[in-house]
């Protein structure tokens, strides 16, 4: 899941989104071991996945696997939120991935450099 345009002059969410990511399926989630939770990420534009090396790869360029530790600013919403940002068949992503207790999918904010390796 990722917005599908490129960042705006927009607001920027103040939360971390953190933690180490793991891919079930096709689902890539951030996984908080403190509260035993893990999210499914709306990535920023411009991200995509490579399917050779199983890592997705941030719009700068950064490739991050399962089982790295990753750290980012953004926030975490609902999938009716994920629709609103990035439209109904990410947000449909999100629904089959939600994997939390919140209802919650981790949204890093839409930027180049918003998230990578701590």
């Amino acid at each position: 899941m990722r917005y599908p345009n490129s960042s705006g002059s927009g607001d920027q969410m103040d939360a971390e989104v953190r933690g180490v990511l793991e891919l079930e399926g096709d689902c890539l989630y951030v996984a908080l071991d403190e509260v035993g939770e893990r999210y499914p990420v709306l990535w920023p534009s411009g991200t995509r996945w490579d399917d050779d090396d199983q890592a997705v790869v941030t719009p700068n360029g950064e490739a991050l696997s399962a089982d790295d530790e990753v750290y980012g600013g953004g926030g975490y919403l609902y999938v009716d939120d994920i629709e609103r940002l990035a439209g109904a068949d990410a947000a449909g992503l999100a629904r089959e991935c939600l994997d939390n207790t919140y209802g919650e999918i981790a949204v890093v904010n839409n930027s180049d450099s918003a998230i990578g390796r701590p």
